[in-house]
This record gives C-alpha cells, sequence and structure tokens, in this order.
C-alpha cells in the first residue's frame, strides 16, 4: 500500500471521529477508491500537482483553459445569458458580466457558506477569464444577516 493510501485512511479516519456516521463512513470509501486510483497511477510531484490541479478544476465544474466570452459560449437550458462552459457566469442587459461564485456569504462565523442574490453585488468579469477554484472574497455577516462584520479577500474554505 503506498504512503498516500495510508495518509487518507489516518485522515479520513479523524473525519469520522469515533462516531458512528453511515453517510461520512461511505464518503470516507468514495474517496479512498479515488486517492487508491491516484495511487497507482504512479504520478511524481510534478505530474501529480498538474493532474490535481485539472482534476479539481473539472470536479468543481470549472472549465480549464480560459473562458473567452465569444457568443458560442453563451446559452443554456437556464438561460441564453449564462456561459455553457461556466454556469455561473452571468451576462447582464447592459452586457457586464459576473461571476456568482466569486463571493461567499456565512451568517454564522464561517460554519455555513451560501450565495446571496442579486448579480448587481458581484465585481465584472474581464476576458480572457479563468474562474478560480474557491470564491475570491468571503463576505462574514451578523446573525440576523444584516449587517457585514468583516470582509476577506482570497484564501481557501
Amino acid at each position: 500500500m503506498s504512503n498516500l493510501v495510508d495518509h487518507a485512511k489516518r485522515e479520513l479516519e479523524l473525519l469520522l471521529g469515533g462516531k458512528d456516521d453511515e453517510m461520512q463512513k461511505k464518503v470516507n470509501e468514495d474517496i479512498l477508491q479515488l486517492v487508491e486510483v491516484f495511487a497507482k497511477q504512479g504520478h511524481s510531484g510534478m505530474s501529480a500537482e498538474y493532474t490535481i490541479s485539472i482534476l479539481t478544476r473539472l470536479l468543481k465544474f470549472r472549465p480549464i483553459k480560459p473562458l473567452t466570452g465569444e457568443p458560442d459560449e453563451w446559452g443554456t437550458e437556464v438561460s441564453e445569458n449564462q456561459n455553457k462552459r461556466y454556469t455561473a457566469l452571468f451576462k447582464q442587459s447592459d452586457g457586464m458580466v459576473v461571476d456568482v461564485n466569486s463571493l461567499a456569504w456565512t451568517d454564522d462565523d464561517g460554519k455555513t457558506w451560501f450565495r446571496r442574490g442579486g448579480t448587481n453585488k458581484f465585481p465584472k468579469v474581464e476576458f480572457p477569464y479563468t474562474p478560480p477554484t474557491h470564491p475570491t472574497r468571503r463576505i462574514y455577516l451578523s446573525s440576523d444577516g444584516k449587517k457585514i462584520l468583516r470582509i476577506v479577500d482570497g484564501g481557501t474554505r
């Protein structure tokens, strides 16, 4: 067994925390299967990072190559103003394009995150555009959701 699989087993066990959580057990099994396949492929440091980078983008429904904003990228079953390659991108009536995944909101100090309605709250997208894999800005609200307590740029959840 590889060091990666051993590491994954130890870390995934910590998610259970000694509890008999059937859902977490199933998720752990699924993740372990993916780790085992990755480990069998025998990636070195460089190919592993490259593979993980592309796989992360694909699993998060992000495009691998930059979006162009060209007309053939637009129009889905939901909206003709939605990007086909990255459905969190919307073109507004004034032509401005926004990424609704670029902001994450929380009203419980980061325990849970949500999207807030209204595309006018999001920064304008410039093309070519490569969507990030995590929100670029996190907004912490008071528990009633009425007051912004702090804004954090960048980082990961």
